[in-house]
């Protein structure tokens, strides 16, 4: 049996959102966040001494006041939210620096506790050879089965990047594989998605990348690159549009970024296909028993409508 016979999504009634955790998952669980803090970008890193003392003081004093705030307001349940969170993103890069989800070229990068709180980037991706340029990628990880959650979070980028023509920063950026002598600089014109998982597949790549690492969990990874594909090109559409209704090059200029990115990641796909011997159609069926993935794929739709897409 294939790894994506093996991998796929069970056809069975879901559990409950707030289902307890076995012991021993729930202490990968905690290992895993862990480890999330320790592979994470540290602002006081030698690579970023091109920023000042005063700088990176004021950016540590931004997320203590920030994280103060969330824990005054922070329910148990939040915080073990955010445990398996923590516990995802780092699978996640895990799995991508692998090879497993999105091939060898590919590498990727837990961000800064700085970047994660001022700009909502919890890991970025890009090809690891000396004559690519970065993929521009930034993944936004949440999971949940409420559509409010998921559609919050695509809001924003329209909000604050889509409807002005900008794109995403990331302000402590270290370049990945042969570049990595690069000086360091904020990472600009960064285009920045939302990947959707439900907890029960959250907890299942874990624990899979805990007891058996060798199962590459490739329908998890599939999914992600599904989700990545769809919303570069209807903000793509979006942008587009408005920039011929606005007559402004930003959103043009935004456009030209997406539709970038969008190639790329779909070679990308078409190379991670062939190397699991299925076509699209395999992987759009798998992505869409996702509860999620239809959720980003509804406000996907709705955004391209709102232009007349």
């Amino acid at each position: 049996m294939s790894s994506i016979e093996r991998t796929g999504p069970e056809r069975r009634a879901p559990r409950s959102e707030h289902a307890t955790i076995s012991p021993e998952v729930l202490e990968v669980v905690h290992q895993f966040a862990r480890a999330r803090e320790e592979h994470a970008l540290d602002i006081r890193d030698p690579h970023f001494a091109s920023f000042t003392d005063a700088e990176r003081r004021h950016d540590e004093e931004y997320v203590d006041k920030i994280q103060g705030r969330i824990q005054k307001s922070d329910t148990q349940n939040d915080r073990e939210l955010y445990t398996l969170s923590s516990a995802f993103e780092y699978t996640a890069a895990e799995r991508i620096n692998s090879g497993a989800w999105f091939g060898p070229d590919m590498k990727a990068q837990l961000t800064s506790q700085y970047d994660d709180l001022r700009n909502g980037i919890d890991l970025y991706v890009e090809s690891n050879t000396s004559e690519s340029t970065p993929l521009g990628l930034s993944v936004d990880l949440t999971f949940s089965r409420r559509s409010e959650d998921l559609s919050h979070k695509l809001q924003s980028i329209q909000s604050f990047h889509l409807d002005r023509g900008t794109l995403a920063e990331l302000r402590y950026y270290k370049p990945l594989g042969k570049n990595d002598s690069i000086v360091a600089a904020p990472l600009t014109n960064l285009p920045k998605v939302v990947v959707a998982m439900t907890r029960d597949r959250a907890l299942n790549a874990i624990t899979l990348l805990a007891k058996k690492p060798e199962d590459r969990d490739s329908v998890t990874g599939l999914i992600m690159l599904f989700q990545i594909e769809r919303q570069l090109a209807a903000f793509a559409r979006y942008s587009r549009a408005l920039g011929k209704s606005k007559k402004r090059a930003a959103f043009e200029d935004a456009a030209e970024q997406y539709e970038s990115a969008l190639a790329r990641v779909r070679a990308l796909t078409d190379e991670k296909l062939r190397a699991l011997q299925i076509d699209r159609q395999v992987m759009t069926a798998y992505a869409l028993q996702d509860p999620t993935t239809n959720i980003v794929i509804e406000n996907l739709n709705n955004l391209v409508e709102s232009v007349g897409g």
